[in-house]
């Protein structure tokens, strides 16, 4: 893929849309960008440039009635394993194309993970300035669900107590600072985000870990 590689990104104006808009256009690539609302037009523009983001929720692939052979549909979330699954929705109903899956982790190595299972876009997420990474969905997941996922199953659980005002002269500082940092995350984290963080399978398998760990100190 060359420099001057048209991209698409679908759900511009959203949190991961407005970020992939600022690398691809200081990467000097030719930006085709096109939200919800937008015209018809715009969006069969975009899906026709060489690499297309789907910076969208996955539910909106539901859309897609055709994508072009020649372009390569990149998709994003959380949960690899539900970009995955969302690819093979999209080969059973359009039949063979090119499907990137990608995750950019947004921390300051700019490492984007590249699903070792799909279309290998590492080239073209280096031109956007990004380091990819390759691993398989299962790594992935696995790391997410020890790295990302603690918060925001923390959120959910405890910062309905920690926020109670009833509970707020019984909270220890070591409370007082989760909940800072909780309050924090929660602001960051749009709905979509925090779902796909959750859909995550592999938090099974850090939840049987911590159940170990109470279980052991009590015996």
């Amino acid at each position: 893929m060359s420099e001057n590689t048209s991209v698409g990104v679908i759900g511009a104006s959203g949190q991961l849309g407005t970020e992939f808009c600022e690398i691809i256009s200081a990467a000097g690539m030719d930006l085709l960008p096109c939200d919800k609302g937008d015209p018809e037009a715009d969006f069969r523009r975009a899906l026709g440039a060489s690499v297309v983001h789907w910076c969208a929720p996955l539910a909106a692939l539901e859309t897609l009635d055709e994508f072009p052979g020649e372009s390569t549909l990149v998709l994003h979330d959380s949960a690899m394993s539900s970009s995955l699954a969302a690819a093979g929705s999209l080969y059973e109903r359009l039949g063979e194309m090119n499907i990137g899956i990608c995750h950019w982790l947004m921390n300051r190595e700019q490492v984007a993970i590249v699903a070792s299972e799909a279309t290998d876009i590492s080239e073209h997420l280096s031109l956007l300035g990004l380091n990819p990474s390759i691993m398989t969905v299962a790594e992935h997941d696995t790391l997410m669900a020890h790295s990302q996922a603690p918060l925001a199953v923390l959120s959910r659980v405890l910062l309905p107590f920690l926020t109670d005002p009833d509970n707020g002269r019984y909270l220890t500082p070591s409370a007082i600072d989760l909940r800072a940092v909780l309050l924090g995350r929660e602001e960051q984290w749009t709905d979509e985000t925090m779902r796909s963080i959750l859909k995550n399978p592999q938090l099974d398998g850090l939840l049987q870990q911590l159940t170990t760990v109470i279980n052991q100190s009590r015996i």
